[in-house]
C-alpha cells in the first residue's frame, strides 16, 4: 500500500459537554422520576459500534429514557450544525472532537457548564509527578478519553522505495514522499485540524507555507 497516514503529534483529548439550550437535561445525569425527560439526544462523531455500546450502556442504566446518537459527518461538520442550530438547540450532549473545537464553542455561548456526578468521575489525573485536568475550569467540557499519536509509516513502502522514515513534519515537504501522504481533511475532521494547529505552534507564521509543501495522495473528506 503505498501510503503514509500523517496524525498529529501531540496529546489528543476526546470530548464530551451539552448544548446550550437544554438546561433541564445538562442539570441532570438522567432524567429522574417525574422528570418529564425521556429523551436525551446526542450528537457525536465516534464509530458507530461504540455509539451503540453508548446507547446501551446508559439505557441499560437508566430504564425509560431512550438515547439518540445522531452523527452529523465529521467533527467539524458536528460544530456547525450545533452553530446553526444556536438559536433552537435540537442536541442535549455533543460527544467527541478536541480542545479547539470546545473551546471555540464556548465563545460563541453553544454549551452549558455541567458537573457530572457519576461514580469514580475524576477531573484530573496523574501522570508522573503532574496532574493532567480532564475537565474544563468551569466544566464546559469533560475528557473521556486520551489518544497518544504520531506519524505514521508503511514499512514495506519504505523499504520498497528505500525511502527516509520521517520524524517531523518538515520531513514531510521532502519531494520523496509525492503521492505517499494522506490525512483526513481539516475541514471535517478535529484530528487533522489538530494537526494543522500543531504545525502553527511548532513552526509559526511559517505553518501554512509549509502545509503546501504536502504533496498528498488524498485528503479525505471525514
Amino acid at each position: 500500500m503505498k501510503r503514509y497516514s500523517i496524525i498529529v503529534l501531540l496529546l489528543a483529548m476526546s470530548i464530551f459537554a451539552f448544548a446550550a439550550g437544554s438546561p433541564e437535561v445538562a442539570e441532570t445525569e438522567a432524567p429522574e422520576a417525574g422528570h418529564g425527560e425521556t429523551e436525551i439526544v446526542v450528537y457525536s462523531t465516534i464509530f458507530a459500534e461504540y455509539a451503540e455500546a453508548m446507547k446501551a450502556g446508559f439505557e441499560a442504566l437508566h430504564p425509560g429514557v431512550t438515547v439518540h446518537v445522531l452523527n452529523p459527518g465529521g467533527t467539524e461538520a458536528m460544530f456547525k450544525k450545533l452553530e446553526s442550530e444556536a438559536g433552537n438547540p435540537q442536541a442535549d450532549v455533543v460527544h467527541a472532537g478536541s480542545m479547539i473545537n470546545y473551546q471555540h464553542a464556548i465563545t460563541l455561548g453553544l454549551l452549558e457548564p455541567y458537573a457530572p456526578q457519576a461514580p469514580g468521575f475524576e477531573s484530573s489525573l496523574a501522570v508522573g509527578s503532574s496532574q493532567l485536568q480532564l475537565s474544563h475550569p468551569e466544566n464546559y467540557y469533560h475528557v473521556w478519553s486520551l489518544m497518544f499519536t504520531g506519524i505514521m509509516y508503511n514499512q514495506q513502502v519504505i523499504d520498497r522505495y528505500n525511502l527516509p522514515v520521517p520524524k517531523t513534519y518538515q520531513d514531510l515537504t521532502n519531494p520523496v514522499y509525492k503521492d505517499q501522504i494522506i490525512s483526513a481533511n481539516p475541514l471535517k475532521s478535529s484530528t487533522a485540524s489538530s494537526n494543522v494547529m500543531t504545525m502553527i505552534q511548532i513552526y509559526g507564521d511559517e505553518a501554512p507555507a509549509l502545509l503546501l509543501k504536502f504533496q498528498f495522495k488524498n485528503l479525505y473528506t471525514c
